[in-house]
């Protein structure tokens, strides 16, 4: 077997351990870059390419930075999107973009609550105007099911059986094979959507006007510019208190809401072989340490 397919094998085994078992943990006692890191992992650091750890290092880095002023009042607020850019030993060039997942709607969600059905809908139906109240509730039910409930469906072509799911979705392109999602549906909900391990709530500092418009009837495209205006004037809510004074916001969407995030999305180019990898960070922030844990890692 030629270098090439070796190095391409490894690079491909290495994405699978790292999705399963890669953890790190970043001390907030020991503030010295050297014990930044502290990795406990079964994957031989010599089969994980370098151009793909040092952005995923960035990252963490990153969101470990806030969190290193042991002052309580201090702004512990993630300052996203970042980017991340390097020239490597050969010259190439490697990206990175460093985003708040909890900025996205949680499709899965669903699993967790019935609630969110009518949170689904809001969202299409911002982001998919055209598309008919019927045909938008249909839609919205069938995903509900393809998550929830036990029957089978069938698949885009419909010409094989395919056993829906019913847990969490690993990955937002699964929504495809519900019956009833074109292309072109897809193309406009899926930048505001995304399929976290767990039910997560929505970050109103790093949401978009589409998503702000998911938490209820009230939030209509005027009061998700509202929102966006004013914490643009403010550089960003810092308690809930706040918004729900300033907004009126009822328990039931502040229950949605929060200003921490737990998940974000490390999106990596390496320009050279034009190849796209995303990444989903888990930050678990304890009393006195930080984990970060891969939860996924794909080529785009």
């Amino acid at each position: 077997m030629s270098y090439t397919k070796s190095r391409a094998s490894a690079l491909i085994g290495a994405l699978f351990i790292l999705t399963l078992t890669t953890i790190l943990a970043v001390s907030l006692m020991t503030l010295s870059r050297d014990s930044v890191y502290h990795t406990q992992t079964m994957v031989d650091s010599e089969t994980v390419r370098a151009e793909l750890r040092r952005p995923i290092y960035w990252a963490m880095e990153t969101l470990a930075t806030p969190y290193r002023d042991l002052d309580e009042t201090a702004d512990k607020r993630d300052k996203l999107p970042t980017t991340y850019e390097a020239t490597l030993a050969d010259g190439s060039q490697v990206k990175a973009t460093l985003s708040d997942a909890e900025a996205l709607y949680n499709v899965n969600n669903f699993f967790f609550s019935a609630r969110e059905y009518f949170s689904l809908y809001r969202l299409m139906r911002a982001a998919i105007p055209e598309l008919e109240t019927r045909e938008r509730f249909r839609l919205v039910g069938m995903i509900s099911r393809w998550i929830r409930r036990a029957a089978r469906s069938q698949n885009m072509t419909g010409d094989k059986p395919y056993l829906a799911p019913h847990h969490p979705l690993g990955d937002i392109s699964e929504l495809r094979l519900v019956p009833g999602m074109t292309p072109e549906i897809y193309e406009k909900l899926s930048p505001n959507i995304i399929a976290l391990p767990e039910q997560t709530k929505i970050n109103i500092n790093s949401a978009n006007a589409l998503v702000l418009q998911s938490l209820g009837y009230r939030f209509n495209e005027r009061m998700a510019d509202k929102i966006i205006k004013t914490r643009t004037e403010r550089e960003g809510f810092t308690d809930l208190n706040q918004v729900k004074a300033l907004f009126r916001f009822k328990p039931r969407h502040m229950d949605s809401l929060t200003l921490t995030s737990n998940y974000f999305l490390v999106d990596i180019t390496l320009e050279k072989e034009e190849i796209s990898y995303r990444v989903l960070l888990k930050r678990t922030l304890e009393k006195q340490s930080m984990t970060f844990t891969i939860v996924s890692a794909h080529r785009r």
